[in-house]
């Protein structure tokens, strides 16, 4: 059995798993938890993070009933540890950049600034990120693992930084997708998808 344990609305007060575990927030989470021996998690810990790897029952609660969900296996996972911060910036710099040209070549929009951010995008972008790499490398990762449309495996990465935990989910990571908005939820949660056929890291599937 799965249940829905805690769905939190902006600026509510209410209990979290527990009677004492109260806290004011100013945000919003919905959290999901596993309730079930059937349903078990696959952790794999490294020497800075954390890996769990959700079941296909829960996956298919929690993000999309309508597709076919897999568990990554061990080898998958580690590739991933190895490789994700390597390739994180290059992934979101090539997603931005598409981005900017496709909306150049759009009407709607103010050519003569676009194009003046669009500059300054390509000239700082990478250089900027490239000071968050190492951060990626401690930050807890959850996965979903399911087949697209095109047939095609994908495994979604969420990564979570607990260094900073203000509302106390770290607790949750194992057990619980963690969904939030605003505040930390902007800050400290960033998605990746994998793609098993070539190896490649992308922002929403954008090759």
């Amino acid at each position: 059995m799965i249940k829905t344990t805690i769905i939190l609305s902006i600026l509510l007060v209410i209990n979290c798993y527990s009677q004492n575990d109260k806290f004011d927030v100013s945000h919003g989470v919905s959290i999901i938890s596993i309730d079930t021996l059937d349903e078990k998690v696959q952790e794999i810990k490294y020497q800075n993070c954390r890996f769990v790897s959700f079941p296909k029952k829960y996956s298919q609660k929690v993000y999309d009933s309508e597709k076919t969900y897999f568990v990554p296996d061990s080898a998958t996972v580690s590739y991933i540890n190895e490789n994700i911060a390597k390739q994180y910036c290059l992934t979101s710099h090539r997603f931005m950049d598409n981005f900017y040209k496709e909306i150049l070549n759009d009407d709607g929009y103010d050519k003569k600034a676009l194009r003046k951010r669009y500059r300054e995008f390509k000239k700082n972008d990478l250089k900027n990120c490239q000071k968050y790499e190492n951060d990626i490398n401690v930050f807890d990762k959850q996965l979903i693992g399911y087949i697209n449309d095109n047939g095609e495996k994908i495994i979604l990465i969420q990564m979570i930084d607990f260094r900073e935990d203000p509302y106390q989910l770290k607790s949750f990571f194992k057990k619980s997708w963690i969904s939030g908005w605003h505040g930390w939820f902007e800050t400290n949660i960033r998605r990746l998808h994998f793609h098993l056929k070539n190896n490649k890291f992308t922002i929403n599937e954008e090759i």
